[in-house]
């Protein structure tokens, strides 16, 4: 029987998003392993049926599940028009955003009556508070990276993550680049963030497998995320 005690560490604990999700195997393999967000890739408009197919498919097995449109879409129209077509529960934005886009895109989501929310990508290095103060505002998440093009295996440095972990920001975070197994632990121990984000850390190694996720890497993953100490 789990105490109140171990039901507020669990709650204390990062979420887990595993991202560039293509298939239905993966998809069930994140609910499988109780994995709380899964980015579908679709990086430019238009939004392929495929995709599009794979957003649907995955709400009809759950709602537990938190899709999220990661894209690099940076027309408006067209970023909203991605959004109603996948019925996403978020949208991640990976370019510099404006505040006049993300103004843009909040208004017309109300409008519509969608209720998707936002991630913010800043590439970690070159975050700067003060020039990014008022995005983060109106944002609803932000996601640290390694770079902006995502998806790259590159870990961002302590030195790094430890001048995060020291700014005072009032959004959840989301740290992704180059975690794995063997080093997402460490990870949150300096940042401590809201949700850790994965992407090749949990693929098969295998070339022939290429962008598949391999059920034990993420088992594994989970495994360390959640015997991390609080």
């Amino acid at each position: 029987m789990m105490m109140e005690s171990d039901s507020l560490i669990d709650l204390m604990r990062p979420k887990i998003k595993i991202c560039d999700v293509r298939t239905m195997e993966a998809a069930r393999t994140c609910i499988d392993y109780s994995i709380d967000f899964a980015g579908i890739h679709n990086l430019k408009w238009p939004m392929t049926l495929s995709k599009q197919s794979l957003f649907h498919e995955v709400k009809k097995q759950t709602n537990r599940l938190k899709l999220v449109l990661v894209t690099k879409e940076e027309d408006p129209a067209k970023l909203f028009e991605m959004c109603c077509a996948s019925k996403c529960d978020i949208v991640q934005l990976h370019f510099c955003v404006s505040n006049k886009l993300l103004y843009w895109l909040k208004n017309q989501l109300a409008k519509n009556n969608l209720d998707i929310e936002i991630i913010s990508v800043f590439q970690a290095n070159l975050f700067n508070l003060n020039d990014s103060h008022s995005i983060i505002q109106n944002t609803d998440y932000i996601l640290f990276d390694s770079s902006l093009r995502g998806g790259t295996g590159i870990a961002s440095s302590d030195d790094v993550l430890a001048r995060l972990s020291a700014l005072a920001l009032d959004k959840p975070i989301f740290i992704a680049g180059g975690l794995s197994p063997s080093n997402v632990s460490h990870a949150v121990q300096i940042l401590r963030p809201f949700a850790v984000d994965v992407q090749s850390g949990v693929e098969y190694k295998d070339s022939t497998r290429k962008h598949e996720k391999d059920p034990l890497l993420v088992e594994a993953f989970v495994k360390a995320v959640r015997k991390t100490n609080t």
